[in-house]
């Protein structure tokens, strides 16, 4: 980990991303309510800066070949930055040990061309809308509040 990373290189908006540890998994938040768990999807060529917390008990966010590893803590927010030239996946897991199942709580982060991020965003807006309208036509189909 650093203290000292500089900051993430401009000119253009970074897309920035919330990473939350839960036991056992990582869930990353997109700008316009879009989530998804256990992977992360970037654009290549897009600096990407990341809040990193946790929901239960302490982690840490780590992919050997985007940087160091990010402790994610409950009620507090780490930051860091990354940026992947080409397409391609990059593995890692959480660093710090979280619980029983700490060796089954990895991390994967996705880059793709500009055009595919954009259709799997859109692919992923599209399914969370479909699932809470499910939700919604069952609680009304059963009255529940």
């Amino acid at each position: 980990a650093s203290v000292d990373q500089p900051a993430p290189p401009g000119p253009n908006k970074p897309l920035e991303i919330g990473v939350n540890g839960q036991q056992y998994l990582w869930r990353y938040d997109y700008p316009g309510g879009v989530f998804s768990y256990y992977e992360m999807v970037v654009p290549v060529n897009t600096t990407v800066t990341l809040k990193v917390t946790a929901s239960d008990v302490v982690h840490s966010w780590w992919i050997p070949k985007l940087g160091g590893k990010v402790d994610a803590m409950p009620g507090y927010d780490n930051e860091t930055w990354f940026k992947v030239d080409e397409p391609g996946t990059f593995e890692g897991n959480c660093a710090e040990l979280c619980g029983a199942n700490h060796a089954d709580m990895r991390a994967r982060v996705r880059a793709l061309p500009e055009a595919e991020f954009k259709a799997w965003l859109d692919r992923q807006k599209a399914d969370i809308k479909a699932a809470q309208d499910a939700l919604a036509r069952t609680r009304a189909e059963r009255k529940v509040p």
